[in-house]
């Protein structure tokens, strides 16, 4: 079994030489579910003003007229799978092409984020299908979409900043759900390294910390409250709770605001899908009750540019649908829709609908006039996933106290879910910050300036190794007995704890731990590494644990490498794991990394 020790790694974030380095330029790409946008500050820029972040001034309205400071989140590709455009340019060409009916050959990719969270086991190989079902390397997608954030940032450094981007060390900062795997984590950091990122200058960053980050600094007459008493999140020694609510996902974590500045983390990140768009596919399946499953997927499939329209149409009830509204709320049905239905069902839509919908919709020319009741569902299906997982973690001991819950994210925007809060969680002080839709952005700014200001986070998982023991009756189980000819029987499967779920880790604390390679020439190492929801897992074979990637360390050409006694130093308590080999002996340091796909 490996001998274990403890030991602190000096600073945390991207080091040059040893030093912390103070980049230049920070730009901040926020990939979203449904939006996506960049924010950038200048080194003097940022320590004159920490709150000095420039925003996008390009993306300030989408097509639909609605005020948004971020550009949807789709992607469009010509037929040879080369990129054409990013954002709303995207959904204008493909609608274009589609009016046109030369959209079939064309890729059209939206709201994609959320293939990553789905996926319980990423590997390089996945692929994902566009609007129309053609299927394409999801790496491929992610990082063309991607550089198209990049590539129009430079290009609005250049017109609006009047500077040459190559001339500048910029420290690029990648925003990403805090409730993530680590192989969704490294997925990314590959997609955007192809997007011609260089790695050594990408920083991923949890999104409801850079949210938090950016609160911190806020004036008091910019954190909107349900409570008449003033209040800041940046008085040493508050603990508050951070509920981000994006397109795709709830981020929730909980954290305190230490004596010298930083945020220490109380409560391992959590959450779920639960964003934006589980209202869209709440509506959908409304719709899809209406006008029957066989009728939606054709509808789909032929008239794509229509079904973009209803889209935007339910973008602009969401937006506007309060707690008290009342009556009818109309929605545009395409011409085409109702026509595919009588071509299956025989008789025009409206002659009939299920009885569960009696007396609440109507249909004419065109409009199809809803109960706001029904909206309003479409939301508390969400709504109470979210309240239900927070009132859970309050039950926590660590989170009992916490009176204080910070909204962010542009859901949070919505008068239905902030209500929601305020009504549900009465004892509580529900923050709203000014430009709730932007913080993630701006705060990822931030943190890519001062990756110290996070000095402690809760691990989400058991980390671990697989290892080998002689195997001992009525300790072992049977079903792990491994026998071989002339040896000791050994026991499989047994789970090396190296850190445990719950624990708080100082940002950039070491683990280190002794291996020696199995065979004498080997010129690799590899050694399987597992996860687990459980605290302290026996075997990684237990429920709840998974294979979660490999160490591998290139091993130095020597005649016997078995005598060789590699340390292994993993960094835990960042964003994402980190590992780094040394040969104690010569002090030679060895390519080492994990890989999660």
């Amino acid at each position: 079994m490996c001998r274990v020790a403890m030991a602190k790694c000096i600073g945390t974030g991207t080091k040059d030489n040893g030093k912390a380095r103070k980049p230049e330029l920070v730009v901040a790409l926020d990939f979203g579910t449904t939006y996506s946008g960049y924010a950038y500050a200048f080194r003097q820029q940022f320590e004159s003003n920490n709150l000095n972040v420039t925003l996008n001034p390009a993306w300030t309205t989408s097509t639909d007229g609605l005020l948004s400071k971020k550009t949807p989140t789709s992607l469009l590709l010509n037929p040879q799978g080369q990129f054409c455009a990013f954002g709303t340019k995207a959904d204008d060409k493909f609608a274009e092409l589609a009016g046109e009916d030369q959209h079939q050959d064309w890729f059209y990719f939206r709201r994609f984020k959320m293939k990553l969270h789905s996926k319980k086991e990423l590997k390089r190989g996945l692929k994902m299908k566009d609007e129309l079902g053609k299927p394409m390397l999801a790496s491929t997608v992610f990082s063309l979409a991607i550089r198209g954030l990049k590539e129009h940032c430079l290009d609005t450094l250049r017109s609006h900043e009047s500077v040459d981007p190559a001339s500048f060390d910029i420290v690029w900062v990648l925003t990403v759900p805090a409730i993530w795997r680590d192989s969704a984590k490294q997925f990314m950091r590959e997609a955007a390294v192809e997007a011609g990122i260089d790695g050594r200058n990408l920083v991923l960053a949890l999104e409801p910390e850079a949210a938090s980050l950016y609160c911190q600094l806020l004036p008091i007459n910019k954190l909107h409250t349900n409570k008449e008493t003033r209040f800041t999140v940046s008085r040493p020694g508050t603990t508050f709770m951070v509920v981000d609510m994006g397109g795709g996902t709830a981020d929730i974590t909980v954290q305190r605001r230490e004596n010298d500045g930083s945020l220490c983390e109380l409560y391992a990140a959590t959450g779920g899908p639960w964003g934006g768009v589980g209202v869209d596919r709440q509506f959908m399946i409304f719709i899809t009750k209406l006008m029957g499953p066989d009728v939606m997927s054709r509808f789909s499939k032929e008239h794509s540019e229509d079904l973009m329209d209803m889209y935007r149409c339910l973008e602009t009830c969401k937006r506007t649908i309060r707690p008290e509204s009342t009556g009818n709320i109309t929605i545009d049905i395409p011409g085409t829709l109702t026509d595919i239905y009588k071509d299956v069902f025989k008789e025009p839509f409206g002659s009939s609908f299920p009885e569960e919908f009696e007396n609440k919709i109507k249909f004419n020319h065109g409009k199809l006039k809803i109960d706001a009741q029904i909206m309003k569902d479409c939301f508390t299906t969400i709504t109470d996933e979210i309240k239900n997982h927070i009132k859970t973690i309050l039950s926590e001991p660590s989170c009992s106290g916490i009176k204080t819950i910070l909204l962010v994210g542009g859901f949070a925007e919505s008068e239905m879910v902030s209500s929601t809060m305020v009504t549900e969680f009465t004892d509580c002080r529900i923050v709203i910050p000014q430009d709730s839709e932007t913080v993630v952005l701006s705060g990822a700014v931030i943190y890519g300036h001062s990756p110290g200001s996070i000095s402690t986070r809760v691990v989400r998982y058991t980390y671990g190794v697989s290892y080998m023991l002689d195997f001992e009756s009525g300790k072992h189980p049977e079903n792990k007995k491994v026998e071989k000819e002339g040896r000791p029987s050994i026991c499989k499967d047994l789970f090396e704890i190296f850190v445990q779920m719950g624990s708080p880790i100082k940002t950039g604390e070491v683990i280190s731990k002794v291996y020696s390679p199995a065979r004498k020439e080997s010129k690799i190492m590899v050694i399987k590494v597992y996860a687990s929801s459980k605290k302290n897992p026996e075997f990684v074979t237990d429920e709840g644990c998974w294979k979660l990637g490999k160490l591998v360390v290139d091993l130095p050409d020597s005649e016997n490498s078995s005598e060789l006694e590699i340390h292994e130093r993993m960094v835990f308590g960042e964003t994402e794991l980190r590992v780094e080999a040394v040969e104690p002996v010569s002090g030679k340091t060895f390519s080492a990394r994990f890989d999660f796909l």
